[in-house]
C-alpha cells in the first residue's frame, strides 16, 4: 500500500518522522508531501487511525494546518531490477567506457567493468567524468610529458577511491603502479572486487590514511568534497612527484575559490579547470 500525504513542510518532517514507528517500508518526499509505503499485510485502517490521533495530539500542542491523506495500491516492484534499468553505460573522455557487469557493449572502448555496491563512482557524477577525462589526458598512452623521476607519467594515486573506478581506469590507461584509498571499508572492499573483476592486479587498494603513505605519485586524483581537499592538501603536495599533476574534483562552483586559494598557500600551481553541471575540477601541478 502507498500512502501519500500533503501538507504544510514542518508537519510534514513530523508525520514523516511518526510513521516510520508504525513502521513503513520507506518513504518518497514530492513537492508539497511525500508518499509512504508499506507492506500489504499492514492495515491502510490501522495506519490512519494511528496517524489521526498523531495529528490531534500535535493540535493540542499548537502545530496545525491542513493535511491531505490518500492510499492507493502500489505493485510489487523488484526495486534492484529497476535501478538496474536505469544505469546506462558511459563513456568518458575519447577511449573508456563505464559499464555494469549485466551491460551488453559492442563498442571499441576500454571496458571499465563495475559493479557499485553501495560506494560511490559509476561514471554517471558530472565530476567522476571529469576526473576520468583528465586520467586519460595525462596517462602514459596520451604522451604525458615524462619528467626527471623515472616514473612521471606512469604511476597513480586515487584518494577516496569509492568503488575503485578511476584507479581502474588508470590500470587499464597504462598507469603503473597504481595504488588506492579509502576510509570506508565497504569501498575498500567493492574496490578490491572490481579490479578483481577488470583483472587489474597492479591496483594495490587499501584504508591507509593518506597522512600515512609515503612514497611520490606522477598523477593523484581526489574526487572528495572541497573540505576534504583542504584539509589533505599538504600531504597531497608531499606525494606528487616532481612535474606531477593532481586532479582535484567534487568541489561545487562556489567552493572553487577557497580550494584554490588553499592550493596555492601549499605551493600548487593552476594547470586548468574543467566545468560541467555546477561542478568544478582542477589540475594543479
Amino acid at each position: 500500500h502507498r500512502l501519500t500525504v500533503g501538507g504544510q513542510p514542518e508537519i510534514l518532517e513530523v508525520l514523516g518522522a511518526f510513521l516510520f514507528t508504525i513502521p513503513t517500508m520507506g518513504t518518497e518526499e514530492f513537492e508539497g508531501g511525500f508518499h509512504a509505503y508499506f507492506t500489504e499485510g499492514q492495515s491502510p485502517s490501522e495506519v490512519t487511525a494511528a496517524l489521526d490521533g498523531f495529528m490531534e495530539g500535535l493540535k493540542s500542542a499548537g502545530l496545525d494546518g491542513p493535511v491531505t491523506v490518500r492510499w492507493d495500491k502500489f505493485p510489487n516492484v523488484d526495486w534492484t531490477l529497476e535501478w538496474k534499468k536505469g544505469l546506462k553505460p558511459i563513456e568518458a573522455g575519447s577511449r573508456l567506457v563505464v559499464l555494469a557487469p549485466w551491460h551488453v557493449y559492442a563498442g571499441g572502448r576500454l571496458r571499465v567493468i563495475i559493479e557499485p555496491g553501495m560506494a560511490f563512482g559509476t561514471g554517471h557524477h558530472a565530476t567522476t567524468r571529469m576526473c576520468l577525462e583528465e586520467i586519460e589526458a595525462l596517462s602514459p598512452v596520451a604522451g604525458f610529458a615524462a619528467a626527471a623521476s623515472p616514473v612521471a607519467g606512469r604511476s597513480m594515486l586515487d584518494v577516496g577511491t569509492g568503488t575503485g573506478v578511476l584507479a581502474i581506469s588508470a590500470s587499464l590507461l597504462g598507469y603503473h603502479p597504481v595504488a588506492a584509498i579509502d576510509n570506508d571499508p565497504v569501498a575498500v572492499e567493492i574496490a578490491v572486487k572490481n579490479a578483481s573483476i577488470n583483472r587489474c592486479p597492479d591496483v594495490s587498494i587499501s584504508s591507509t590514511p593518506v597522512g600515512e603513505l609515503s612514497g611520490r605519485f606522477s598523477v593523484i586524483a581526489c574526487n572528495l568534497t572541497a573540505g576534504s581537499i583542504i584539509d589533505i592538501a599538504r600531504h597531497l603536495k608531499g606525494l606528487l612527484a616532481i612535474d606531477g599533476r593532481l586532479i582535484l574534483s567534487g568541489i561545487l562552483e562556489e567552493q572553487e575559490d577557497s580550494v584554490s586559494r588553499t592550493m596555492e598557500a601549499v605551493g600548487f600551481k593552476s594547470i586548468r579547470r574543467r566545468q560541467r553541471e555546477g561542478w568544478v575540477t582542477l589540475v594543479v601541478g
